[in-house]
């Protein structure tokens, strides 16, 4: 490893549908790659799979390359959140606080934990808020998780305080969950929206149901005798919200804000990766 640290976020497609898998390195694999993890570990390199498979490169529709981002991180801090070169459906110290895949979050919101060790004095942290259908993933759970408790404890447990007059991170505000209020999701919305407010303000009311049918599958899949929740029926009503939201909005501003069109149903929760994760 050798020159500026820096935290690289890739995307790669999820079979049949129209979303982006996400993970993190800390190399370049348009340039270096390495054919298993066991390579990446030989080299000094780390790799986070952020409840997915491991990935030699990416590539997508819309990013031929892959790369969605890179910035100047504190590895130790990424280290810290979430351990690198073990798979999150193992391991439970690779997870960060999404926990529970598809309950807590997914892909996106494990990648943004990692990446939050790239905020900086002036410098706001490094999301993958460029792959697709990201508006759809943190529509439901937020930039970082639904747990917003555990990850303002993790996140204060890992980065030393901010320098006096640093910018800090607005999105690690610890508030009552689900509250998402001033995230990412609303900040998009918000801009593409613009003055029309009744519509901004229907849609977070959309969001909140959303979320509250969210805790509902939560309950349930943890409850000691609860019923097993499946991938296709969270799909299903997660669709069901995302199919409102449509409505609402109209065709170019729902594109806009959730990151993929309203022609195809949305499976935000994978359930190849879901049957991989199940608790217990």
């Amino acid at each position: 490893m050798s020159g500026v640290p820096t935290l690289f976020a890739w995307a790669k497609p999820v079979p049949l549908v129209p979303w982006d898998h996400t993970w993190v390195t800390t190399y370049d694999n348009r340039s270096t790659t390495y054919s298993s993890i066991a390579d990446v570990g030989a080299a000094g390199e780390n790799l986070w799979f952020c409840w997915g498979d491991f990935h030699p490169a990416g590539g997508t529709p819309v990013h031929s390359d892959g790369l969605i981002g890179s910035q100047i991180s504190d590895y130790s801090i990424a280290k810290c959140i979430c351990a690198p070169n073990l798979a999150s459906n193992v391991h439970s110290n690779a997870r960060g606080t999404i926990f529970s895949y598809g309950f807590d979050g997914v892909c996106h919101q494990l990648a943004n934990q990692v990446l939050s060790a790239s905020e900086r004095p002036g410098t706001p942290a490094l999301t993958v808020a460029h792959a697709r259908a990201y508006g759809a993933s943190s529509f439901l759970y937020g930039t970082y998780g639904v747990n917003r408790t555990a990850w303002t404890q993790k996140l204060a447990g890992c980065r030393p305080p901010m320098p006096s007059g640093g910018s800090g991170n607005t999105l690690m505000a610890s508030v009552p969950l689900p509250n998402f209020s001033g995230d990412e999701f609303e900040t998009t919305a918000r801009s593409v929206l613009r003055d029309d407010h009744d519509t901004f303000a229907r849609l977070l009311e959309l969001r909140q149901e959303a979320t509250a049918a969210l805790m509902r599958f939560q309950a349930r899949q943890f409850a000691a005798k609860g019923a097993l929740v499946s991938a296709d029926e969270m799909n299903d009503t997660y669709n069901s919200f995302f199919d409102r939201a449509a409505k609402l909005l109209g065709y170019e501003s729902y594109s806009r804000i959730f990151g993929v069109s309203p022609e195809s149903p949305v499976n935000i929760v994978d359930p190849q990766q879901f049957s991989k994760s199940r608790p217990g």
